[in-house]
């Protein structure tokens, strides 16, 4: 169903918009943002994101999804 929604902006529109970024060629380690989504991070990590990266409000991308109580996510990055 492309209007499901799964967490904070986890439609399918903004996975869409997310894989529309990727061909375009943005920088996956540019940093900046608020919400963590699972299927984000996925997509993110797939195209080789670095999660070590510091920087922003949570220092880096574990301790922002600990901070949410985004489990899940947060197992993605160990």
């Amino acid at each position: 169903d492309i209007s499901a929604q799964g967490g904070c902006y986890g439609s399918a529109l903004h996975q869409a918009v997310v894989r529309l970024l990727f061909a375009k060629g943005v920088d996956v380690n540019a940093q900046g943002g608020f919400y963590v989504d699972q299927a984000i991070v996925e997509l993110l990590l797939a195209k080789g994101a670095d999660f070590d990266a510091q920087g922003g409000r949570y220092y880096n991308a574990l301790q922002a999804a600990s901070s949410k109580g985004r489990q899940a996510v947060a197992k993605l990055l160990l």
